[in-house]
């Protein structure tokens, strides 16, 4: 990869913050932006990513950028978001056409972030793309029926009832060629119109969930017309995100011929058996009374050696026990039981694995059976490296550092889950396993995006949420969610990042920054918020408030001659008492020393304003215990009525504090509206 130095303005302070926060180094793209959208930064990810050049990029404006074909009025509805919430708009999804690389999947997180010194903003874009992930999705898909077009037998993949592929050997046995079968308008015109209907409730039922044999014999139908005897296999998949069965088709027709054939003459038959693919032998009383080239092949022994051999023999001696029911089971014409799965060993100890099927059959005047041997070892190799693949990764989900569990997709039901987030949710790690996973669809998250998202992309990275864990702790967490096979089902690995400390202290914050540190009251700022939100709920229903501005008379001199200790006594308990004055939905702020705002929403004449006034000061007045020492306060309010003294916060407040001195200059503790001085 060609790693340009990254280009940027020349400026320490924007230098300085992108390197100490490793964006120059971080995998998803990052630009910053003036406030014209020209880019003044973006890192090697970005330009990686997308083939760019820094001298092609830095200093142009976003949207010609490349001649991208950018969505302009879902930038413009992104940068509004950003600039309006003064922070940051997470997880925004937009899809863009590169003219070198083609449309291309986006997520972007913005940011605001002031420069400090400089009095100016910049935007910050943190892009994510999925082009490698799908890139790599299309790669393994590939891989993978190339892989399924190179096997012998017959293989189709069947997704929302159609096939989607099919290899050469199965067009060779049905008599199409691949477009034609691909045209089909269902995956049941292959099948036989007398097995249609049972393969379609058994199919039906697979994708529902429910359990049927993996192997079982049908017919399927030649372009010509004939009837094709098969033997089928069929397992769930995931391709491109999307669920569904492949199926493996064996030609078992001359086997069904022969066993048909076998039933009316022995002799007849014999050489037909020795041409057949599969084992094939004849015993009565347990011994192999007949056997073909192809059992004597497999299993290692001479035809001599394996006449009068008891057939449990050839069977590994762990399995030896599980033949007999089978055998008798066959004898007494029972059908539902006439095929196994065993270990054979071969004359030299290879250990191989059979699927047998027994069928009762009359050899020489008495009762046998005939059994033939299907050889599965490959398929057994097959399972067992699956069963590795899973075993790592309940290791790996177990050991990891970061908090990890595996969910089953379809009901979220908890697979696997480590210590670290089964200690995070405050669940036991081994009772959680099998149970639903509901503490993972928290209220603030909809459900149907993330699920629409991980459907289309597979991926879902970074998203905020917050539950109740079993302990009924406030939990934040920043998770990431990618979709997997496992078991032959569609799950999701879920990575948590515990970010609780963060979001507590990001909260002390916000409310330091609109409250009082002593008296816990809201500060200027959170007062005029909350000035502009009666305003305007005063303009649309037409409805008054009342702004009193409060200054404690004779506060001055009892922190002059107490100290400041005492003085802040005095204003807690100042604060609380004018609190009691007033209503849950009013707001009593400190904005100063020993000044203090009441916000008396919702009144409906000025004389309701003038009744507060009083009581506060009557609180006010009543003796204060400070140590040994008793004081006593005044207190100075101006009052100013929305509409009739002002229309917009400022000047309701300074009216409010004007009629205040006026109080304070004609006698103290008392309370006056404002009258505007001619």
């Amino acid at each position: 990869m060609n790693h340009e130095k990254p280009a940027w303005v020349s400026d320490p302070l924007v230098e300085s913050w992108v390197r100490k926060r490793g964006l120059d180094l971080l995998k998803n793209g990052v630009l910053f932006m003036d406030k014209g959208l020209r880019i003044v930064y973006a890192n090697q990810s970005f330009l990686d990513a997308f083939k760019l050049s820094s001298i092609e990029t830095i200093g142009q404006n976003l949207y010609e950028l490349d001649s991208a074909s950018w969505d302009i009025p879902q930038i413009h509805h992104l940068t509004d978001e950003t600039l309006r919430s003064g922070s940051h708009c997470l997880n925004f999804e937009i899809a863009h056409r590169f003219p070198r690389i083609g449309v291309v999947p986006l997520i972007i997180n913005a940011y605001r972030w002031n420069i400090a010194g400089k009095g100016e903003t910049a935007t910050v874009f943190v892009v994510q793309n999925f082009v490698a992930e799908q890139t790599e999705e299309r790669t393994i898909h590939n891989a993978l029926l190339r892989s399924l077009s190179q096997m012998g037998e017959g293989i189709a993949v069947i997704q929302n009832r159609r096939l989607t592929f099919v290899n050469q050997p199965l067009c060779a046995l049905l008599g199409f060629d691949e477009l034609e079968l691909l045209n089909f308008s269902t995956y049941l015109e292959i099948f036989h119109p007398d097995e249609r209907k049972r393969i379609e409730v058994r199919h039906n039922a697979r994708i529902a969930g429910v359990q049927f044999a993996t192997c079982y014999e049908t017919a399927l139908t030649h372009k010509n017309g004939s009837r094709i005897e098969v033997d089928i296999s069929v397992a769930a998949l995931l391709l491109e995100n999307k669920p569904g069965v492949v199926i493996t088709i064996r030609d078992i027709t001359t086997r069904k011929q022969f066993e048909l054939a076998l039933l009316e003459s022995e002799e007849r038959n014999r050489t037909f058996i020795e041409q057949l693919s599969d084992g094939v032998c004849v015993t009565v009383d347990g011994h192999i009374r007949f056997a073909n080239r192809m059992l004597s092949r497999i299993t290692g022994y001479p035809l001599a050696e394996l006449s009068g051999m008891p057939l449990k023999q050839l069977a590994h001696e762990e399995d030896r026990a599980q033949l007999e029911p089978f055998m008798k089971a066959a004898l007494d014409g029972n059908e539902a039981v006439l095929e196994q799965v065993l270990r054979f060993c071969r004359k030299g100890g290879e250990i191989l694995y059979f699927r047998l099927n027994h069928a009762p059959i009359d050899f020489g005047g008495k009762r046998g059976i005939l059994t033939t041997a299907s050889d599965i070892t490959e398929q057994k190799q097959m399972e067992a490296k699956l069963t590795e693949s899973r075993n790592r990764l309940q290791t790996m989900i177990m050991a990891s550092p970061v908090p990890l569990l595996l969910k089953r997709a379809s009901d979220n039901t908890i697979l696997f889950i480590n210590h670290l987030a089964a200690d995070m949710f405050g669940l036991d790690i081994y009772a959680s396993i099998g149970k639903k996973a509901s503490v993972l669809a928290p209220h603030d998250v909809d459900e149907l995006i993330v699920q629409e998202t991980l459907n289309r992309y597979g991926v879902l990275h970074n998203y905020e949420i917050s539950f109740k864990n079993a302990n009924g702790s406030t939990v934040w967490a920043i998770m990431s969610e990618q979709t997997m096979t496992y078991d032959g089902e569609k799950s999701v690995l879920v990575a948590i990042h515990d970010i609780t400390s963060r979001k507590l202290t990001e909260g002390r914050l916000e409310y330091l920054a609109t409250h009082d540190s002593l008296t816990n009251l809201p500060n200027r700022k959170l007062l005029f918020e909350r000035l502009q939100q009666a305003i305007l709920y005063g303009e649309r229903y037409f409805s008054i408030f009342a702004v009193l501005y409060i200054d404690l008379d004779g506060f001055k001199t009892i922190n002059d001659t107490l100290g400041h200790a005492a003085g802040d006594e005095v204003l807690l308990e100042a604060s609380k008492r004018m609190a009691s004055c007033v209503r849950s939905s009013d707001t009593v702020a400190r904005i100063g020393g020993d000044e203090f705002v009441i916000l008396l929403s919702l009144i409906e004449q000025p004389q309701q304003a003038a009744g507060i006034a009083e009581k506060v000061i009557a609180c006010i007045q009543q003796p204060m215990r400070l140590n040994e020492n008793t004081v006593t306060l005044g207190a100075s309010i101006g009052i100013s009525i929305f509409g009739s003294h002002g229309k917009d916060a400022e000047t309701l407040v300074s009216n409010a504090d004007s009629a205040m001195y006026k109080v304070k200059t004609s006698g103290k503790n008392g309370f006056a509206f404002y009258a505007p001085s001619h």
